[in-house]
């Protein structure tokens, strides 16, 4: 019996991130997020929308002082660089973020991924 092949997401520096392991709820964020990048939403509120206090505690972020706090674990787990590379990529289409020349700024592969997780994930 063979193994299914694991789903990879590439972000814009050309790091390999594999989609598994994520909760459903974090799941369901990156699903958000995913969408918003489709339908071209304004950068600055899909930035707030992912450092919302909502979001932030589904990736995992320590509570302090009122807030959530993204230390190194969180900035550094796959859901967040998913999901901070997607909104970095909505930053580059409108003009607001530049990429450089080695950038990956190819997204037909991801988004043959992430459209499988819309499928399952959406609400």
């Amino acid at each position: 019996m063979e193994q299914a092949e694991l789903l990879k997401y590439r972000t814009l520096s050309g790091e390999e991130i594999t989609l598994d392991g994520f909760t459903e709820e974090g799941n369901r964020l990156l699903v958000k997020i995913y969408n918003d990048f489709k339908e071209g939403k304004e950068y600055g509120k899909v930035l707030n929308k992912l450092h919302s206090s909502d979001a932030l505690k589904i990736l995992g972020a320590i509570e302090q002082k009122g807030g959530y706090f993204i230390d190194k674990k969180v900035a550094s787990s796959p859901l967040y660089k998913i999901t901070f590379d997607l909104v970095d990529r909505l930053g580059v289409t409108q003009g607001l973020l530049r990429a450089d020349a080695q950038n990956n700024i190819n997204f037909s592969d991801n988004s043959a991924v992430l459209e499988q997780l819309v499928s399952k994930y959406s609400s």
